[in-house]
């Protein structure tokens, strides 16, 4: 908690990373996670965390193992004199600072490094070999991470392609929905997919940290534009994606965010998570849902109307018409089945009962309605049977689509689709 900063001079160049202040850097996301290292030197940037952490860890560790000479009067069989690595550190105020120390070679025998006091006269052997920590160039040192937030964080995704309709998503609830360039019920499993990639997404280079022309890398009328919206307070993070290069026999792709001036080159694979029609961020089950999650059910047809709970959340129970346990298998298989439905063609729902009765669903053939394992909370906040338990949902299935062919039009109540 007393180191400030620390100093790094190798093969790659002079480094000088600190500690930063509380405050986030400008154009980061509201709320986001701010690396605890900062690069202030031969740039400001966001540091590696686990890569400086792993440098402070060594040197915490590090021990003197031998003084190997007094005073050498020839520092070349050392590595020292003129040294690999020279690290220095910055203290808190009152706190005295160490001379820097100067790395030398490997030892011939065992994993340690010869090292000195700047300015001092005596060879240590060092209890560690700190020279493949300590040999890192400024993409070694530097945060890759192009977004900070949480995937938890995002309540509003948009992805705009060159040339297509835009596509948006918004999260209600716990559901996703989408809204653009039609309204559907939206993939949960998709759009993970989707933010999985930018929580993670990770700069492969480091190409221009102040482009004089963005049109150089396509910047200036990007590929693509993919902009979440962050809850609590609406904050947006941009991502615009330009044109393709080649360095050193790999693909890239230009990109940079909206907020921050630098171009940095990203993977050629991140193309084929966003690369989707619209089309395919809908959800095709009619009603997804977790079969551990239901605790009551009610189901008609066939001329019958059965009611089955959970009793103590483990065993299945007939309530009605008649009391009895229920056979656990043939339940469980039941709500498999419904949570797996999908649907092979998607039709606008009409209003009204005759419009629903052109697809057997103003009288449909059977209504199968869940509800969640969690009690609801009545007025004086006690749960129970009483107050009953949270909708899950109400499936309704009509006729035939054709007769000779087990296919069959569905719907979910308060949706707006047909299958």
């Amino acid at each position: 908690e007393k180191l400030k900063g620390i100093g790094l001079t190798n093969a790659h160049g002079t480094f000088l990373v600190e500690k930063r202040e509380a405050e986030g850097e400008e154009g980061s996301p509201a709320g986001a996670q701010k690396t605890e290292w900062r690069i202030a030197e031969p740039l400001k940037a966001d540091a590696d965390d686990t890569a400086i952490n792993g440098m402070v860890n060594n040197l915490k560790g590090v021990k003197i193992e031998q003084v190997v000479t007094e005073s050498a009067k020839d520092l070349e069989p050392y590595g020292l004199k003129e040294p690999e690595i020279r690290i220095s550190l910055q203290v808190a105020e009152g706190v005295e600072a160490p001379q820097p120390l100067l790395v030398g070679a490997k030892s011939p025998i065992g994993s340690n490094s010869y090292a000195m006091w700047e300015g001092g006269d005596k060879v240590l052997l060092l209890s560690t070999h700190l020279n493949p920590q300590f040999d890192k160039g400024l993409h070694d040192l530097r945060h890759k991470k192009i977004f900070a937030f949480k995937r938890e964080d995002v309540e509003r995704l948009r992805i705009l392609r060159s040339g297509d309709p835009e596509m948006e998503l918004v999260k209600e609830g716990d559901k996703w929905e989408l809204l653009l360039p039609f309204r559907a019920r939206a993939s949960e499993t998709t759009v993970d997919e989707v933010l999985n990639k930018l929580t993670t997404l990770k700069a492969e280079a480091f190409v221009d940290e102040a482009p004089k022309d963005l049109a150089d890398y396509g910047l200036e009328r990007p590929v693509w534009r993919i902009e979440v919206v962050l809850k609590p307070d609406q904050t947006k993070a941009t991502l615009l994606i330009g044109s393709m290069h080649q360095a050193q026999g790999k693909g890239y792709l230009y990109a940079k965010r909206e907020e921050r001036p630098g171009v940095v080159g990203l993977g050629m694979d991140l193309i084929g998570t966003f690369a989707k029609e619209a089309e395919e961020f809908r959800e095709k089950k009619v009603m997804p849902f977790k079969t551990w999650k239901v605790r009551k059910a009610e189901l008609d047809g066939k001329g019958l109307d059965v009611t089955l709970e959970k009793r103590d959340g483990q065993k299945w129970w007939i309530e009605a018409p008649i009391v009895a346990r229920a056979d656990g298998t043939r339940m469980s298989t039941l709500l498999g089945a419904v949570s797996r439905l999908e649907g092979l063609e998607f039709l606008e729902k009409p209003e009204g009962e005759q419009g629903l009765a052109v697809y057997g669903l103003a009288e449909p053939m059977a209504r199968v309605v869940l509800y969640e394992v969690k009690p609801a909370t009545d007025e004086e906040g006690e749960g129970g049977e009483e107050a009953g338990y949270p909708l899950l949902g109400v499936l309704l299935l009509g006729k035939k689509v054709q007769e000779g062919e087990d296919v069959y039009y569905a719907t979910v109540d308060g949706e707006d689709t047909v299958h």
